[in-house]
């Protein structure tokens, strides 16, 4: 039983995100956006809205390491259950 939100799947394989990642997502946004230098370069809403873009870019990035493995296991015959990004990062669900 997978816990989260499920929000799609990328071949075949279902994406699950859990109720840390929107904490991550949150963290992320707030430390650059409130970041001076950053302020300064693209205003007080373009360092928030930078921050945000930065949180899903990271994401993307463990996503695609995730898929990776997903998508090596699959050419081996390895069944692959899901794939779920968390705090910590991601991991694939791989019997």
């Amino acid at each position: 039983m997978q816990t989260g939100w499920r929000v799609g799947a990328l071949f075949n394989i279902p994406l699950f995100i859990d109720n840390s990642w929107f904490f991550v997502v949150l963290l992320i946004t707030f430390l650059q956006g409130s970041d001076p230098q950053w302020a300064g370069l693209v205003g007080p809403v373009g360092a928030y809205v930078a921050g945000f873009l930065l949180a899903l870019l990271l994401f993307a990035s463990v996503l695609a390491h995730e898929l990776g493995h997903s998508l090596v296991a699959r050419s081996q015959g390895i069944t692959v259950n899901s794939i779920k990004l968390f705090l910590f990062g991601g991991i694939a669900s791989i019997e």
